[in-house]
Parts: C-alpha cells; sequence; structure tokens
C-alpha cells in the first residue's frame, strides 16, 4: 500500500505545473509525452485495483483506502488542470489514454459509498473538484465514450453531493449539473435548427 501511495504521490509531483514550471505549450510534443507516461502507469494502477472496489481495508480506512483515493484525485487534477497538453491531440490520433483515465478516475470517485467519503472532507472535496473540472471542460467525452452505468453513476454522485455537508461541494456539484444541463440543451438545439 505504501509504495502505490508513493508512486501516485511521485506521479503527482512529477505532473505538478506551479507557476508553468514545465514549460511546453499546448501543442509541444514532451507536454504530451509527460502526460501519457504518467497516465499509463496511473492507468495500470487503478486496473490492478480494480478501482478500490475490491479492495479490503484492515485497520485504518483513511490510510488504507481514502488517503489513495485522494491523492489519485490531486494526480488527475494535476495533469488535467498543468496547462501543458492538449486533450484535443489525442483524440485526433485516436489516443484512448485520457478517455481510460478519466473512465478510472470517474469510477473510483463514483463508486465509493457517498457516506463513507463524506466522513473525510478533504477526499470528499477532492473528488467533486475531478468531476467539476472534467464537467467543465471535457463534458463532450463523457456523452462519446462513456458507457451509461457510469455517466448514472457521476450523476448520482453529484446529486448525493448536493446535500453534502460542506458549501464548496455543494457549489461544485450545483455547477456540474449546470454545466450538463447547457451541454444537453446546447446539443438539443443544434440538431433541431
Amino acid at each position: 500500500d505504501e509504495v502505490v501511495l508513493v508512486t501516485f504521490k511521485f506521479l503527482t509531483e512529477l505532473v505538478l505545473n506551479r507557476q508553468n514550471r514545465v514549460r511546453f505549450d499546448t501543442w509541444y510534443i514532451n507536454g504530451l509525452i509527460v502526460f501519457k507516461e504518467t497516465a499509463k502507469y496511473a492507468v495500470q494502477l487503478l486496473q490492478l485495483w480494480d478501482c478500490f472496489r475490491s479492495k479490503r481495508i484492515t485497520g485504518d480506512p483513511y490510510k488504507a483506502k481514502w488517503k489513495h483515493i485522494q491523492q489519485i484525485c490531486q494526480l488527475y487534477l494535476n495533469m488535467i488542470a498543468g496547462n501543458y497538453v492538449n486533450f484535443a491531440i489525442c483524440e485526433y490520433y485516436n489516443d484512448s489514454i485520457f478517455t481510460q483515465l478519466s473512465q478510472l478516475v470517474l469510477t473510483t470517485v463514483s463508486i465509493q459509498n457517498y457516506k463513507d467519503l463524506a466522513a473525510y472532507e478533504k477526499v470528499d472535496r477532492a473528488s467533486y473538484q475531478v468531476v467539476l473540472h472534467f464537467f467543465t471542460n471535457h463534458l463532450e467525452l463523457l456523452f462519446l465514450k462513456f458507457e451509461n452505468n457510469l455517466i448514472e453513476a457521476v450523476l448520482t454522485l453529484l446529486i448525493n453531493g448536493m446535500s453534502g455537508p460542506t458549501f464548496e461541494v455543494q457549489s461544485d456539484c450545483c455547477s456540474c449539473i449546470n454545466h450538463f444541463n447547457e451541454f444537453v440543451l446546447e446539443k438539443l438545439q443544434s440538431t433541431t435548427l
């Protein structure tokens, strides 16, 4: 467990673009390489742990499970919010690594018991920040590449979060639902014209 956590922490620090220290333009190949290699490791670890679905918890639940999920959320946020990768490149070249990573991270977050998740405020907040960033910037991918049961699980997570214990989580959930509704309405209007 500790080796996996340290690996996630290393990958998180590797892709952290604090004050643009990773000085790549969004169309520069090195930024894409950093993303792809980091994403490959993250995808493999999440697949091995089956998105924490089958993980048996012995001892402290935070150290055994929730600390890892918080680190995964931070890793994903650093990767997609670092502004050094244009994800349209992945789609253009039919590279599915961003889709795989997004599906696994959102699965990891959405399959957790909501009450258990809400008990750990930092993990809860990080989970909803991931969903908010995804809904704000990559919502079209949800409709193009995600299975219906995962979409339903994410929407259920958002509905549960709207009655969450903190204003920040409630606000993030409302923003996500708003982005979702605007996207659907825009697509419906464009097809009727």
